[in-house]
């Protein structure tokens, strides 16, 4: 039986909690020390990756955002569909520069274009696992199918990522783990949002790719950040070298308690 996850109304209220972030820059890896083993389990059945393309220089961008976030307090949360919202920067022209736009994250938006995965580039913009989905524009909720797929598990020990994932394929794998914050409230002062508080969860603060040819990695963590979150959480898919399309996703909250900035 295919699951159903029904989104909220556009329009719905979501308390949040303003928060200052100071900008310097951390070494995310080596605050993991205290912190107890996280467990990343798929399961056997296929877990969707949904990913966003937004920023905070589009107007139409927000209530995405905000659908986006009802995420957080939805059971189907790294069960059924793990999100990421990619903030591009080809709206900062218009003079708010994005806080958490990145070159890196626009050019990844282009190669599921260039790949015939999207129809064109745009915000907001869904991707549901390697390809364009459009149901929240038309107003349909987000159809995940039950189905059969490898299972990815992992576990986060003091800095340092191990994975396996069980598939049986001939082709190179690889791993994509992106750091995610969530919480984040912004006052933007110009651009077409000017004067709006936006609420942002699920925000790639950092992502990094490494291939296997066995399907087992260990990665330290040593993602570089400008900001910090409220709270953060990591996604992790594999996919076959040279597609777009995950084979399967995994996500979790990480302790975001355990950050803080060095002494």
């Amino acid at each position: 039986m295919p699951v159903w996850c029904k989104p909220w109304a556009l329009g719905s209220s979501k308390k949040t909690v303003r928060f200052t972030f100071p900008v310097f820059c951390l070494l995310f890896g080596a605050l993991w020390a205290r912190a107890e083993p996280v467990v990343f389990d798929s399961g056997e059945e296929r877990v969707a990756l949904l990913e966003l393309f937004t920023s905070q220089g589009c107007s139409s961008c927000p209530s995405a955002d905000r659908w986006l976030s009802q995420f957080t307090g939805n059971p189907s949360l790294w069960e059924k569909v793990v999100p990421v919202a990619w903030h591009v920067d080809y709206w900062d022209r218009l003079g708010w520069d994005d806080p958490f736009a990145h070159k890196s994250n626009t050019q990844r938006q282009y190669g599921y274009y260039r790949a015939g995965r999207v129809r064109s580039v745009y915000t907001p913009g869904f991707v549901l696992n390697g390809s364009e989905w459009t149901g929240l524009h038309r107003g349909e909720p987000l159809r995940i199918p039950a189905e059969k797929a490898p299972r990815l598990t992992a576990s986060l020990d003091e800095g340092v990522l191990t994975a396996k994932v069980s598939a049986d394929k001939t082709e190179r794998l690889i791993l994509h783990v992106a750091l995610l914050g969530v919480g984040f409230s912004t006052e933007v002062k110009r651009g077409e949002n000017r004067g709006r508080r936006l609420a942002e969860d699920f925000v790639v603060l950092g992502y990094r790719s490494e291939p296997s040819d066995d399907g087992d990695w260990e990665m330290p963590l040593d993602f570089t950040l400008k900001v910090t979150a409220p709270r953060y959480a990591l996604a992790l898919w594999v996919t076959e070298s040279g597609s777009p399309e995950p084979l399967q996703a995994a996500g979790e909250w990480v302790q975001g308690d355990e950050l803080t900035p060095p002494s």
